[in-house]
């Protein structure tokens, strides 16, 4: 008796058995490999959830240095380190912190 395909497995979308990643900070690399169980694979979604999940640990680990991604192929990425990160100032978060305008004093009616 044979079972019924799974319609999902009839999508045409690959799904790769591992991932991947290296992590290149000046002449040292941190390689990263994620391995799918058996008869499972790594479709594009799963590799970007992955991929998010390293750019975590990078800013994590190496908070000073800006990198950029680059795409060898659908499953393989090499993040390289292209300097230091740029400081980022305080901005304001409300309209009247971008003015320079202050609330109301002590003993201003509103």
């Amino acid at each position: 008796m044979k079972t019924a395909k799974d319609p999902q497995s009839q999508q045409s979308e690959p799904a790769y058995k591992r991932i991947e990643i290296k992590v290149i900070v000046g002449t040292k690399t941190f390689p990263i490999v994620f391995r799918a169980q058996h008869n499972k694979g790594y479709t594009s979604s799963l590799i970007e959830h992955e991929l998010g999940r390293v750019v975590d640990y990078i800013d994590k680990h190496f908070p000073t240095l800006e990198f950029r991604q680059v795409e060898l192929a659908p499953n393989k990425f090499n993040f390289i380190a292209c300097g230091a990160r740029k400081a980022v100032t305080n901005v304001p978060t409300t309209s009247s912190e971008a003015s320079g305008e202050e609330g109301p004093g002590p003993g201003t009616e509103i």
